[in-house]
């Protein structure tokens, strides 16, 4: 079957980094703001993400304080982050459900 709408997009990146090895190398408490040749990782993945075809709106999820100035002026809508992973792909999954039910 044929469908020839875009695919909204979901990112889950709330939490901090684990390993004081990496977080001590990186500069950085969050993965998402990681600078990689420059530009935080979550830019690298929005910009991919906005490159491609067939997709439509994008939602952050993660420390709305933290990710904002990156996610927003690549047109990425930020929600905060909840208490754990479950949480946040709940607070995703429940933007995804909004948007869709406004269609």
């Amino acid at each position: 079957m044929s469908d020839n709408r875009n695919a909204d997009v979901v990112i889950i990146a709330g939490g901090t980094i684990q390993k004081p090895d990496l977080r001590a190398a990186a500069g950085v408490d969050v993965r998402a703001v990681i600078d990689l040749h420059g530009k935080p990782l979550l830019a690298w993945v929005l910009e991919a993400l906005k490159a491609a075809e067939r997709i439509g709106r994008l939602c952050v999820v993660g420390n709305v304080e933290l990710l904002k100035p990156i996610a927003e002026p690549l047109g990425a809508q930020v929600i905060q982050e909840g208490a754990d992973e479950v949480d946040n792909l709940f607070r995703g999954s429940s933007w995804a459900e909004s948007i869709n039910s406004r269609i």
